[in-house]
């Protein structure tokens, strides 16, 4: 994990519309695997394997409903995961935080 934060950021930036995740590629990656979380990953809120969502870059736009299981103003931490021929290792890790829309306001969203 070089290159990597140790910890999980404590603050996230905010969106009013759901991001965008992009990370470097991992070499020998087959796919990616992202997966949210409200509790530092103590539990795993959301995993792209459990829906089959296939992710054969390294992006990934967080679908509104599943960065739902944060509340508002709250941090959802994210990490990626390739899926490699005899491994899987972090690669990326971060957080988002939904915040309420405001109308003629530009999104932080990608």
């Amino acid at each position: 994990m070089t290159g990597l934060p140790k910890t999980y950021p404590e603050t996230a930036e905010p969106h009013a519309e759901p991001p965008t995740l992009r990370w470097d590629p991992a070499e020998d990656a087959e796919r990616y695997i992202v997966q949210l979380s409200v509790d530092g990953f103590r539990n795993i809120g959301f995993s792209t394997d459990w829906h089959k969502i296939t992710l054969e870059t390294p992006e990934f736009r967080i679908p509104d409903w599943a960065r739902a299981i944060g509340e508002e103003s709250k941090t959802v931490h994210w990490h990626s995961l390739p899926v490699l021929p005899l491994e899987r290792r972090l690669v990326s890790l971060g957080g988002v935080c939904r915040v309420p829309s405001v109308a003629g306001e530009p999104s932080n969203g990608a």
